[in-house]
């Protein structure tokens, strides 16, 4: 998350005492969704203040401790965003890309004269497009779910989501010389993704 890459930035001794709060108090009950982080291997849930609340854990995490005991790791996700002089975002946005009338185009393409060629032609436009998505979203903060061809379904900041969505869509047009729509729904990240 973006908040994350802020608070390893700017406050990695703060996100440090942090994780020792939560670790003293939810011990064994953590899981390590990202493993690959050495600062930072627990569900993005945990850095909302929201989650240490002793229902919240009670539900996600299976474990039932009262408001004193997550008085230490409050603190210390307060004294992180502090630290950090930001907070996460409780919105992220779900965006999805597809090339206009692509059917349309092909069908196009087949009838013409340099039926193979213009055809692929176009399956190398896409290929080449498909290949700079990932730098966008990175760019953007954003992750890439599915990138397939003139399709893209992506998670982004909610904050970043439309200058992302018309980045890909200049891209697409950049490379195949056709347009492309996006949806954008913003969802709050305790909403079930379905």
């Amino acid at each position: 998350s973006r908040f994350l890459d802020v608070a390893q930035e700017r406050a990695g001794p703060s996100l440090a005492r942090y994780r020792e709060q939560l670790e003293s108090v939810l011990g064994d009950y953590l899981y390590q969704p990202r493993a690959y982080d050495h600062d930072w291997p627990y569900d993005g849930d945990l850095l909302f203040e929201d989650t240490l609340a002793p229902q919240r854990l009670r539900n996600s995490y299976h474990v039932s401790l009262d408001s004193a005991a997550l008085e230490g790791p409050r603190s210390a996700l307060k004294e992180l965003y502090h630290a950090a002089k930001a907070s996460p975002s409780p919105y992220y946005a779900v965006i999805v890309l597809d090339g206009d009338s692509m059917g349309e185009l092909i069908s196009k393409l087949l009838d013409g004269p340099k039926a193979r060629a213009d055809h692929e032609c176009l399956g190398s436009s896409l290929a080449e497009f498909s290949s700079k998505v990932g730098g966008l979203a990175a760019k953007h903060q954003a992750r890439v779910i599915y990138n397939g061809g003139d399709d893209v379904l992506a998670l982004a900041p909610a904050g970043s989501a439309l200058r992302f969505a018309h980045a890909l869509a200049c891209e697409f047009n950049r490379f195949t010389d056709a347009t492309a729509s996006a949806g954008i729904a913003i969802a709050h990240h305790l909403s079930p993704l379905d």
